[in-house]
């Protein structure tokens, strides 16, 4: 047993440092608001003090299952393990997976007192009563000693291959022959004869052990020093130990301890002074910093000195910090009973604000002097020298007392822009120029050219400063808006002037917009720079930016970049340093001339989810001054003071990302690792999976594939859950990557291996029974279909002669049938006629029968009245009529020429050319007299309209049959409009009938009276009337 408490106490010692270290870090995220109780006499700008990082805090608000976090760990896929008097929960930095009663009976008591993760990646929790363990497959168990429990666990330690649990008493667990499938057997846990462990901790190649009422050293397989603590105050007792410097620190219930180099225990002072609170947290990080945590207050020591003393937090008491934690990027994080979780993040930027005697937090512009910086702000300009600020001007001096802009001239004059007016300073901030030409106007951005002449840039328009006068240059320049945003002079004196409306340039005495570029010509500018390598760079509100290469502008567009608006660059080596209205990006300068997605890293997030917590609220402003880079170090306007940035610091720790896959999920059961193979008829599957990060978490985005299903990635933005359904059989690995949304590489990616099982009629022996199986199948289909085809072949010789027989007879009946078809499809059936499908058949033949001959007119017939008739008598005596009808026109037309019934009433003559229109209707209506017509109607026969155009031998261009038919219809309807029973001709005279085409067809019949070009003769009282109706329209149109 001692052997094994010396083996352990060498390795713990590392272990317990780092989770010592840890535990302190989390309390500082809960201060928002820090009140600085003593001063410390660290100068060093290496130290980051408590209020300079970055703090963020997660609690029950967050789902964290209960406010009391009592202990953290981090475990190698970067899990973030919290124990609570609520649960354990897991945090990846998006969603903390709570593990409770619920999840396993053995945290049905979910006061926990200790988590801490091994090396080999299992997490054990300490509870009031019992010690567990979590693999990494989340499988859950106990660890027994003789089928108990271990009993109540306040701390955990890893030290030279095995796990030292104390608490009611101290136990050893050796990992290398425990049985990871059932809980620990008595032959793993050793039961070592300590009692009442409060804390452990390791120091060199010694296991230290703090109990009620001793401190012990344990090495070499022995007790190596024993400290009785009898002579401390009255029941004073060790609550947690740190290696701080190599030396023991030691939180009591009477305040801070050390051990000393003589191996005796001493009060830890700070300047002489005794810290006598009651101790919970002792904790000591990888920065040289000691965290101390009592009486509702955090104590950060540097080298036995206080830095900062954290007692209040937005006016109210400070959280009540019981442990600290450093993770594996050197974020600090806190654990609080009253506040949940805190993290510390320092990424190189500090605040310089109330503390360094800046008495305005609204910062906008700066300015380089001979004495140090000056910078502008909603309560006049101040100086920034020797890490303090000074105000130097804020009375009748200034305009307005928002100063927005700044520049130092070739004289170290100062001139002051301010939102509504400019003032020129000397050196010694007296005033030595007013300007009242510019009182009212907001004054964005001053430039000096080579000749002394000082350009302004306002919101009323561009002004110059020569010669001791001030001249508006906006309308001499034509810019097209007088809102002027910034002036710039380039190495080669050059003027650019950014407006609201584009980019001009000034140059040889002209002004002109900078039509090289369109979106120059057009967009919006914030910012204009140049580069050392001499490339002029220009920054847009919306549009990103552009830099002039050789070979032209080359546009970083939004969608390239973090954020679309440029409020100030700075160079930092091979780096471009942007900062903008949602943060400050990191660009490499190499990424300006080659194609594709740049290279960006985000220093500061201003606009997303976390940058109440993790931002600096960067950058205001547009306009020239809205950033100044000093020794590496850069500086920002904020409206949280000036915002100091390291550039030396930031970025320079990289933080590779880690995609890990959480589970795969069925209908029924959850699989969290090996290579599973799933029952048969699971074809449906759910993969969960995350990226452990704690900063920017919101900006990740991920793509995942099933390979052996899916031909490609797919990208599911922010989206931790992947759906698969009906899946076939078969070995797949599910494969996710993620990155941040402004890198181009992805993660290495995170895998999960499973297989689907076949049914039976999908496996490997079914394929070859099936196989033989269809092989029969087709043999015996051949054999009977090759019987059948034999003796079909004989039937079918017989059939064929005697079909053969039958196909000629039938053969002939079809001629037959297809030749009266023909007639019939020709032929109307009532009255034997031809129909119009006849006309439309043979018009052609016709009519170029007719242009060998005489022409041909085209007589349209309309029975009148019929349908009165016909609804008078019905239909039987209608039919009649037209089939008697039909009879009188048959003995009146010629051989030569065609009589069709055109439809209903109406019937069509062709009529020869040769004929007289008037002798074949006079020889019509006698006949019409004599016809035998239905009985009743044979006392009053029935009457007809009639229409008739020529059709004349000879082609015209536009005339064609169609207008004859209209005509001839036009004809007959005026007929029926002026009493019925008679006729009319309508024909074009020779030579006019391409003239009128268009009228016959579109003008109605009336109108067409009026042509002059129309022919017309018929019955008497139809011509009588048509003349006096000609009349009229003619008056008409007079």
């Amino acid at each position: 047993m001692e052997f094994w408490l010396a083996c352990f106490v060498t390795f713990h010692r590392v272990v317990v440092r780092r989770s010592e270290i840890l535990l302190a870090c989390t309390a500082s995220y809960f201060l928002i608001s820090l009140q600085f109780v003593s001063a410390s006499p660290i100068n060093s700008d290496k130290v980051v003090a408590f209020s300079e990082y970055h703090q963020r805090l997660w609690d029950t608000r967050s789902h964290l299952p209960q406010i009391s976090a009592i202990s953290i760990a981090e475990d190698p896929r970067g899990y973030i393990w919290v124990a609570t008097e609520g649960g354990l929960a897991r945090f990846d930095g998006n969603h903390f997976e709570v593990f409770d009663g619920s999840i396993s009976p053995l945290f049905a008591d979910p006061l926990l007192r200790k988590v801490f993760v091994a090396p080999d990646g299992v997490v054990w929790v300490g509870t009031t009563d019992r010690l567990i363990t979590i693999c990494t497959d989340n499988h859950i168990r106990e660890i027994t000693f003789a089928d108990s429990p271990l009993g109540r666990i306040d701390d955990i330690v890893w030290f030279e291959g095995a796990i030292y649990a104390g608490g009611d008493a101290l136990y050893r667990i050796d990992v290398s022959h425990a049985d990871k499938s059932k809980s620990h057997s008595d032959e793993a846990v050793t039961k070592l004869p300590i009692t009442k462990v409060n804390a452990l901790t390791v120091k060199s190649n010694e296991l230290w052990v703090a109990t009620d009422e001793r401190l012990l050293s344990i090495g070499d397989a022995r007790v190596v020093q024993e400290i009785d603590l009898a002579s401390l105050e009255d029941r004073t007792h060790i609550t947690s130990m740190a290696l701080y410097e190599n030396r023991l620190v030691l939180g009591t219930t009477s305040g801070l301890m050390q051990l000393d180099d003589y191996q005796q225990l001493s009060s830890y002072k700070l300047n002489a002074l005794k810290i006598s609170d009651s101790i919970e947290l002792t904790f000591a990080d990888s920065y040289g910093n000691l965290w101390v945590a009592g009486n509702q207050r955090l104590l950060q020591i540097v080298k036995d000195q206080l830095v900062e003393e954290i007692s209040e937090i937005d006016g109210k008491t400070a959280p009540w910090f019981v442990t600290g934690f450093e993770d594996r990027w050197g974020d600090l994080w806190f654990g609080s009973r009253t506040h949940g979780i805190q993290r510390l993040r320092f990424d190189g930027t500090r605040r310089l604000g109330e503390a360094e005697g800046l008495a305005e937090s609204y910062v906008w512009t700066f300015t380089h002097s001979k004495n140090g910086i000056l910078v502008g702000t909603n309560r006049g300009l101040f100086l920034y020298a020797n890490k303090q600020f000074n105000q130097v001007v804020a009375d009748h001096r200034l305009p307005n007392k928002v100063v927005y802009s700044l520049f130092t001239d070739s004289n170290e004059q100062y001139w002051v822009g301010t939102r509504a007016g400019l003032v020129l300073l000397n050196a010694d901030f007296s005033i030595r120029q007013s300007f009242p030409l510019l009182d009212n106007h907001q004054i964005n951005s001053i430039a000096e050219g080579d000749d002394g002449a000082v350009w302004i840039a306002t919101l009323g328009g561009l002004f110059r400063w020569k010669d001791n006068a001030l001249q508006n240059m906006t309308a001499e320049f034509e810019l097209g808006t007088v809102n002027i945003r910034y002036v710039f002079f380039d190495d080669k004196h050059t003027l650019w002037i950014g407006t609201a409306r584009g980019v001009y340039q000034f140059t040889q005495g002209k002004a002109r917009l900078y039509t090289d570029d369109k979106t120059l010509s057009e967009t919006s500018v914030s910012y204009i720079g140049q580069l050392s390598d001499g490339r002029i760079v220009i920054g847009t509100f919306q549009s990103g930016f552009a830099v002039k290469n050789a070979d032209g502008w080359r546009w970083m567009t939004p969608d390239l970049l973090p954020a679309a608006g440029v409020m100030f660059m700075a160079e930092d080596s091979d780096k471009l340093v942007v900062s903008t209205l949602r943060g400050v990006y990191q660009m490499s300068k190499q990424s300006l001339t080659t194609e594709g997605r740049p290279d960006t890293k985000l220093i500061i997030d201003d606009y997303g989810q976390e940058a109440d917590a993790d931002g600096i609220r960067c950058c205001n402003g547009a306009g020239s001054g809205r950033g100044i880079l000093e020794d590496n170090y850069l500086y920002l306007p904020t409206l949280n003071n000036v915002a100091g940035l390291d550039l030396t610091q930031a970025l320079t720790r990289e933080r590779p990302l880690s995609t890990v896959v959480e589970s795969l999920k069925t209908r029924n059961k959850q699989y969290f690792s090996g290579e599973p193979e799933l029952p048969i008829g699971v074809r449906n599957v759910q993969f969960r999976y995350t990226t452990p990060l704690f900063y920017r978490n919101s900006a990740l985005t991920f793509r995942y594939r099933l390979v052996g299903y899916d031909p490609e990635w797919t990208n599911v933005g922010g989206r931790r859950e992947a759906f698969y359904t009906n899946l076939p059989k078969g070995n797949y690995t599910f494969e996710v990557q993620s990155r941040l949304k402004e890198q181009n590489q992805w993660s290495e990616g995170a895998t999960f291996q499973f297989s689907i099982t076949p049914f039976w009629y999908e496996q490997p022996w079914m394929r070859f029974l099936f196989l033989i199986a269809g092989m029969f199948v087709l043999w015996g289909f051949f054999y009977v279909r090759t019987i059948r085809l034999q003796r079909a072949k004989q039937r079918l010789e017989d059939v064929v002669q005697s079909r053969t027989r039958e196909l000629d007879a039938a053969n002939q009946q079809l001629a037959e049938a297809n030749s009266q078809l023909k007639k019939a499809s020709l032929s109307d059936a009532l009255t034997g006629l031809n129909n119009r499908r006849y006309h439309d058949c043979n018009i052609k033949t016709i009519l170029d029968r007719a242009e060998r001959q005489q022409g041909v007119y085209a007589v349209l017939l309309d029975i009148d009245n019929f349908k009165a008739l016909n609804d008078t008598y019905g239909h039987a005596v209608g039919d009649e009529v037209l089939m008697t009808f039909s009879k009188v026109l048959q003995q009146r037309v010629a051989y030569n020429d065609h009589l069709i019934r055109w439809g209903g009433e109406e019937f069509l003559i062709i009529l020869n050319g040769n004929a007289s229109p008037a002798e074949f209707i006079t020889g019509m209506t006698a006949a019409m007299q004599q016809a035998p017509w239905p009985a009743p109607i044979a006392k009053s026969p029935p009457t007809c309209s009639v229409g008739i155009c020529f059709h004349a031998p000879v082609q015209h261009h536009k005339w064609v049959w169609q207008h004859t038919l209209v005509l001839a219809d036009k004809a007959m309807y005026l007929v029926k409009r002026q009493g019925k029973d008679g006729w009319l001709l309508l024909s074009p005279d020779d030579h006019a009938h391409d003239a009128i085409a268009d009228a016959v067809i579109h003008q109605a019949p009336d109108a067409l009276l009026t042509e002059d070009a129309l022919t017309m003769r018929g019955s008497a009282h139809v011509i009588d009337a048509l003349k006096v109706l000609s009349a009229d329209k003619g008056a008409s149109s007079d």
